[in-house]
């Protein structure tokens, strides 16, 4: 068993807080907060969606690749040499 920092109980009530955090203004996003414009001419919901498609989505991809082709190489190559 690994011990972290955080608790089950407070693992648990961080992942539901952030999922609130988030879910609750997107499903709102198509009623009552459809007037809310953030990024540009777009709702809270199409906000979120061009902010993961179109950054987070490449970013995770190319720290992807770094962290492959880098840190991951390296870490073998010195279990490998010593």
């Amino acid at each position: 068993m690994e011990v972290s920092v955080f608790g089950r109980l407070k693992a648990s009530i961080s992942c539901v807080a952030t999922i609130l955090l988030f879910g609750i203004p997107c499903s709102l996003s198509f009623g009552s907060l459809s007037s809310h414009k953030l990024i540009g001419d777009r709702n809270i919901f199409d906000s979120a969606d061009f902010l993961v498609s179109n950054i987070m989505l490449p970013l995770g991809g190319v720290f992807l690749c770094v962290l492959t082709g880098w840190i991951w190489i390296l870490i073998k190559i010195t279990k490998i040499v010593s």
